[in-house]
């Protein structure tokens, strides 16, 4: 089976995260997708408001083709043995989607892919937007828009 991997903190998972996803499920060179969610051990500070469990519920909101997994990947004191986790954790992967330049420095033996930047976001700004009451919505699919409104932390 071929497999691409999307890594992320996804706080929150928004259009931006969405746009990689449907590029990987359209595309045939792969036929699952693994989406690792990093800092999956933080949650409640402003910069990782959100739980493992609500990220990952904001990934199973969409529509995704393929099949797809969602992995755990706390932070680690130590670069290294941070990617050895990864490593450990992950099941065989051959493609790495990502815009990230330590990513494609980490995952330099594996196809790297680029998906093209349909939006410029970030998620810090959405949690500033969030935070003071302005128009987050339009960042996030409705499914979770819908998640945030109803586990609202700030």
């Amino acid at each position: 089976m071929r497999r691409g991997l999307f890594i992320g903190r996804f706080q929150p998972f928004h259009i931006g995260h969405l746009s990689v996803l449907q590029t990987m499920d359209q595309d045939n060179e792969i036929d699952e997708i693994i989406i690792m969610i990093g800092s999956a051990d933080k949650s409640g500070t402003f910069d990782n408001p959100f739980s493992f469990e609500k990220r990952a519920e904001m990934i199973r909101s969409i529509l995704i083709k393929k099949p797809f997994q969602i992995i755990a990947l706390p932070d680690g004191q130590n670069h290294d043995k941070w990617f050895e986790n990864l490593m450990s954790e992950l099941p065989e992967f051959s493609v790495v989607y990502t815009g990230s330049d330590s990513i494609k420095k980490l995952f330099s033996n594996f196809i790297i892919k680029t998906p093209s930047i349909k939006y410029k976001i970030s998620g810090t700004e959405i949690r500033v937007q969030i935070r003071k009451g302005q128009n987050w919505q339009k960042w996030v699919s409705k499914e979770v828009a819908k998640i945030i409104s109803r586990s609202m932390l700030f």
